[in-house]
């Protein structure tokens, strides 16, 4: 199993644990909600040790072929690690949806999350876009979790500290924005 951690820092920890029964314990034991939940968190094995303030980290990625249990990670979101095609494919369904998605219609679109200390995290969605409320309530509910983690596609989980979450950016955008909204595409 592999861990990367992105601190806010701008660095990323990386960590190895190459025996099966101990990362069949560590995964048995491992409860992706609590990782942010203490003050600290302790990565630590025969040759090093580390002391993580939870507020400065950014992402945890946990990468194993094992299964990780994430209940309430969305079916409809897909990590996107290659930051050029995440850009080309938003490119793409902005130009397809030039007027902005309609509401009612199915929303397949792309977030690009950027977390402190310059890291980025790109996802694609799939979801019934019922009304703009229900489309900026989930971004409000999102912006108000401790925690937001999804499946890696390399197998394992990616866990997101939400407070380091600097901004949310969607692509295509929505035909119609609240009274107030800064009307502007992103360049």
């Amino acid at each position: 199993m592999d861990i990367r951690v992105y601190l806010t820092s701008g660095d990323v920890l990386a960590y190895c644990q190459n025996d099966p029964a101990v990362e069949a314990g560590l995964l048995a034991d491992l409860n992706v909600g609590r990782l942010f939940a203490g003050k600290t968190i302790i990565i630590g094995g025969q040759h090093s040790c580390s002391l993580l303030q939870s507020d400065n980290i950014s992402r945890i990625d946990l990468l194993t072929k094992q299964a990780i249990s994430l209940p309430d990670a969305p079916a409809e979101r897909s990590l996107i690690e290659d930051e050029q095609a995440f850009d080309a494919l938003a490119r793409s369904a902005a130009e397809a949806s030039s007027a902005g998605a309609q509401l009612g219609s199915t929303y397949k679109g792309y977030g690009k999350f950027l977390l402190t200390g310059g890291h980025k995290l790109c996802i694609q969605l799939e979801r019934k876009l019922q009304n703009r409320v229900d489309f900026f309530a989930e971004l409000h509910r999102i912006s108000e979790m401790p925690f937001f983690a999804m499946q890696h596609p390399k197998g394992g989980a990616v866990a997101i500290n939400v407070k380091n979450i600097a901004a949310m950016s969607y692509f295509p955008g929505l035909a119609e924005y609240p009274k107030g909204s800064l009307i502007a595409d992103q360049i």
